[in-house]
């Protein structure tokens, strides 16, 4: 778009329209200006993106280079020069500068008011790997012209970066025991199933304490829809004795085989676990496994080699930070019936954080005492659960996509928030919607039922075993378990140094290897 008077391009910046003018230097290389502040240089161009790219501090190899609005982009080929190995990307706050976007690897557009869209880029472009050894620079004179991008632009990549290094961590702390659960999950499977699609209404009951309300009403309709248990709210409905058709577990860590201890008793659930799930030895068994496959990740690998050795049959998820989002996506690939799901607050409360009773909170109850009350632990539960907005804005992103068929059910409960386009529904219209279909059949459910034979468990050993000898010291592997050393290693200028953490890695994933062969063989 050309100014009216000039012709020259504009583009808006604070809602008003300025003009980018286009002139020449002392030295005869083109220049511009934004409001008559320089871009570049009047003199030489050439020179003061040498002198900038010179004066850049930088103590680690990056994988990749950003600048914001580099604008005519004259500091290229010094930045070519200084990182060759890196990928460039330009970050433009005007588009009056495309033509010059061919110099770099790759292009992002940042608008004030749009932040959030631009995270999204900037992460799905590159992932966390990339960005935590990434080298952020801003093109000074840019910096100088749009001070209110300029001042965005650096609270959305330090979003980002935080983001990035939240998941870093996560993968720190649990990518190990991931792989360590998908071992023993197939090595102590002894009954698997998959799931018939069909097309009965189907009921989630997550443990907010919205369900507590719903409970009689989920009672009185049982026999007119599937229900699907996420492991957290198994209790609850133990307790009130309604019998899931099945149960969903996600979770890695150790809290989620807390929640699964009912089934120690009622062995007739069929449970659902992707490999990395955590879950007792004795669960897995004597209760039917239904096999989740994310299709991703080492985790998977080690599942695909037990599905084929043994024939057995997986159901396709979605990986999801939350068990509640991989069970609403799970629940609508099932049926083309309505979905609703109780107990789906994703809000924090003044006393219990979750419908009672709780596996988790009578675990903690037993270590309460008179200076340590129930109150505070309570309270520091409130405060220590920030992912729920997490959860939150997950629903609300996709709510659009999920609204036609999923709902959140209550008896009519006061919920503290909403969830973008996904309606609140009471019981008056799960009856009008479960009304238009005839009972479940819950007989046929569950299919491809297979007993693993003793036999096909030698042979996976011996399969799982050659993958470790095969794939442990490969790059993949040491960046999936141990991704910050690996970080640091790439970032490590110093070539004795990086030597030492180099070695310092492999004795650490050695050692991690002989744990999965110990899983292995018992």
């Amino acid at each position: 778009m050309g100014c009216p008077k000039c012709g020259q391009p504009v583009f808006l910046f604070n809602g008003y329209m300025t003009g980018i003018e286009f002139s020449r230097s002392k030295n005869g290389a083109e220049t511009c200006t934004v409001n008559n502040k320089f871009l570049h240089s009047s003199y030489n161009p050439q020179n003061e993106a040498e002198r900038f790219v010179n004066s850049v501090e930088c103590t680690f190899f990056p994988k990749a280079v950003f600048i914001n609005e580099p604008a005519m982009s004259y500091c290229i080929p010094f930045l070519r020069a200084r990182f060759p190995d890196s990928k460039i990307t330009a970050i433009r706050y005007s588009r009056a500068f495309d033509k010059w976007n061919d110099f770099f690897d790759d292009t992002l557009y940042f608008e004030p008011g749009k932040e959030q869209f631009f995270e999204t880029q900037l992460f799905q472009k590159n992932g966390e790997d990339v960005l935590c050894a990434s080298l952020f620079l801003s093109w000074t004179p840019s910096a100088n012209a749009f001070p209110e991008h300029e001042k965005n632009i650096w609270k959305s990549i330090k979003n980002t970066l935080q983001k990035c290094n939240a998941l870093i961590a996560t993968k720190s702390c649990f990518s190990r025991r991931w792989i360590k659960n998908a071992v023993t999950f197939c090595m102590n499977v002894k009954k698997a199933a998959s799931i018939v699609p069909f097309h009965s209404p189907v009921v989630i009951a997550a443990s907010g304490p919205s369900i507590e309300g719903a409970l009689p009403f989920l009672q009185k309709f049982r026999r007119k829809y599937i229900l699907l248990c996420v492991s957290s709210a198994l209790s609850i409905l133990e307790k009130n004795n309604i019998n899931p058709d099945f149960v969903l577990s996600t979770d890695g860590g150790w809290w989620a085989k807390v929640h699964l201890r009912p089934l120690e008793k009622n062995k007739i659930i069929p449970l659902a676990l992707p490999p990395e799930a955590a879950c007792q030895k004795n669960i897995l068994h004597n209760s039917t496994i239904i096999p989740l496959d994310y299709s991703d990740g080492i985790e998977s690998e080690i599942l695909h080699i037990w599905t084929e050795t043994c024939g057995i049959s997986c159901l396709k998820a979605m990986r999801n930070g939350t068990v509640s989002g991989t069970s609403a996506e799970l629940a609508l690939s099932l049926t083309d019936g309505p979905v609703f799901a109780c107990g789906l607050d994703l809000a924090e409360n003044k006393g219990f954080q979750h419908a009672q009773p709780n596996m988790i909170e009578t675990k903690a109850s037993s270590t309460d005492t008179r200076i340590l009350t129930t109150e505070t632990r309570q309270a520091k539960s409130r405060f220590y659960s920030g992912s729920l907005h997490i959860y939150r804005d997950w629903f609300s992103a996709e709510s659009r996509r999920l609204a036609e068929r999923f709902f959140r059910l209550s008896n009519s409960f006061p919920y503290k928030n909403t969830l973008g386009n996904i309606q609140d529904a009471d019981f008056s219209l799960f009856k009008e919607k479960v009304s238009r279909f005839s009972d479940a059949d819950k007989k046929c459910l569950f299919s491809c039922e297979k007993h693993i034979q003793e036999k096909d468990i030698k042979s996976v050993q011996q399969k799982i075993s050659s993958f470790i000898d095969r794939e442990s010291r490969t790059e993949r592997w040491l960046k999936t378990v141990f991704p910050t050393d690996v970080i640091m290693i790439e970032k490590t200028k110093d070539s004795a140094e990086k030597q030492k953490k180099k070695d310092e890695l492999l004795r650490k994933n050695d050692e991690f290897s002989s744990e999965l062969r110990k899983l292995i063989y018992g």
